[in-house]
């Protein structure tokens, strides 16, 4: 908001936050828990739902060398926006990684 006679500078007032998508990227693993929610928020599993993606609360939690918790992200009402699988190479040596893009509406630190 600009103030006439104060030309130092403009007042900068609240607005509403937005916030970027989260990427997580992880090895393969045998857990299908991350397929069946990405099942629910897609497709026929999502028609079946009312056309609604049930909305989750996700937690990124990071560790020292010996396990204990340092710091602990958890996102608020997430949703799957996509997600990528492993490049498959006939002979190849490296690591098979999925990826999942999530939307949320905000997060708190611990």
């Amino acid at each position: 908001v600009e103030e006439g006679g104060v030309n130092g500078y403009v007042h900068k007032l609240p607005g509403r936050m937005s916030w970027p998508n989260v990427t997580l990227k992880r090895g393969v693993t045998n857990n299908d828990a991350l397929f069946g929610w990405l099942g629910e928020a897609s497709g026929s599993g999502f028609t079946r739902g009312g056309n609604k993606t049930p909305r989750k609360t996700a937690a990124v939690i990071l560790l020292d060398g010996n396990g204990k918790q340092l710091r602990k992200w958890s996102f608020i009402d997430v949703i799957p926006v996509r997600w990528g699988g492993p490049t498959f190479a006939a002979g190849g040596a490296e690591a098979l990684v999925e990826e999942l893009e999530m939307a949320h509406h905000g997060f708190t630190v611990e």
